[in-house]
């Protein structure tokens, strides 16, 4: 019997970024109807490059593993901060928080039928 294994190598992030509501790699019609996606990578690595405003001042780094952001990338940023979130019985409220001001960069709600 044959086994295939899909494999995801994630490594080293240093970005923050979140999706929208994702089914077959696209946008469901709400974030509640689907999973969203958040990744808060930020501390650390400061020389990391960031995705496609890098590519239009350095064309060579197309090729440096660095991707033009898909529609189902709703937010993305490459600075220092942190995720905050908040629950009840029926929402949660997710935001990522940049750490120089401390505002709020990115939010997100989702909702649960009762």
């Amino acid at each position: 019997m044959a086994v295939t294994a899909r494999h995801w190598w994630l490594t080293c992030c240093h970005q923050y970024e979140r999706t929208c509501g994702v089914s077959n790699f696209t946008c469901a019609e709400t974030d509640n109807d689907a999973p969203v996606h958040m990744v808060v990578g930020s501390a650390g690595n400061v020389f990391q490059t960031l995705w496609a405003s890098s590519l239009a001042k350095s064309p060579d780094l197309q090729n440096a593993g660095h991707h033009v952001q898909p529609k189902w990338s709703v937010f993305r940023a490459g600075e220092f901060g942190y995720g905050r979130i908040h629950t009840n019985a029926t929402h949660l409220h997710a935001e990522f928080v940049g750490d120089q001001r401390g505002a709020v960069h990115d939010e997100v709600w989702l909702t649960r039928a009762p």
